[in-house]
């Protein structure tokens, strides 16, 4: 709240001149908290826009000497986040790229995803946990359930919600039964 107070009286000591000021960030949460009506910047936004990410061909971009394939793969791996293609070698392998910067536990793309992760959710156990049950084709509620909420206390719910409000998983339902609890199932949004 410090720096969004600074921040304010920036902004305000602007007012009326030519100057435009642009703040970007990458955590969804820390962004929507500055929209909240609590926040010292609330109401002194003309624009707040959400970027998604590249889709394919803007993607496959980065590697453009690679075969169609290769750039398929490139995108279904590594996703349209510009901070994650920027660290492809274009003239090394895809599957070298994979290990250095996806499998290896330093790699820079790894790092990237949990980093991100971890700005959203003060714990990232559970989040990696879920994704990879979700990945895993454990996708309904109740499978997910028996694995991390036992007990029903609500948790599983409440890492849902906010997974699915950060646009990391997607609350789906059968066709003609939006209204049947029993029958949503969760995906997982990105690459």
């Amino acid at each position: 709240v410090q720096t969004d107070s600074m921040m304010q009286k920036i902004i305000d000591s602007l007012a009326g001149t030519k100057v435009r000021v642009i703040l970007s960030g990458s955590a969804i949460s820390v962004m929507a908290e500055l929209l909240d009506s609590s926040n010292p910047l609330f109401d002194r936004f003309a624009v707040a826009l959400k970027i998604n990410e590249f889709d394919y061909y803007e993607a496959s971009s980065f590697v453009e000497k690679w075969s169609i394939r290769d750039k398929v793969s490139v995108y279904s791996v590594f996703g349209g986040s510009p901070a994650a293609l920027e660290y492809i070698d274009s003239s090394a392998s895809l599957e070298s790229n994979i290990k250095r910067l996806v499998v290896d536990p330093r790699g820079s793309v790894r790092a990237l995803v949990e980093n991100t992760l971890l700005k959203e959710f003060n714990k990232i156990g559970p989040v990696l946990s879920i994704l990879n049950r979700i990945g895993n084709g454990q996708r309904t509620y109740r499978e997910l359930r028996e694995v991390f909420d036992q007990k029903n206390t609500g948790n599983l719910s409440r890492w849902l919600s906010k997974m699915a409000d950060n646009d990391i998983v997607t609350r789906s339902h059968p066709i003609n039964e939006d209204e049947n609890s029993k029958h949503v199932f969760y995906s997982i949004s990105d690459n």
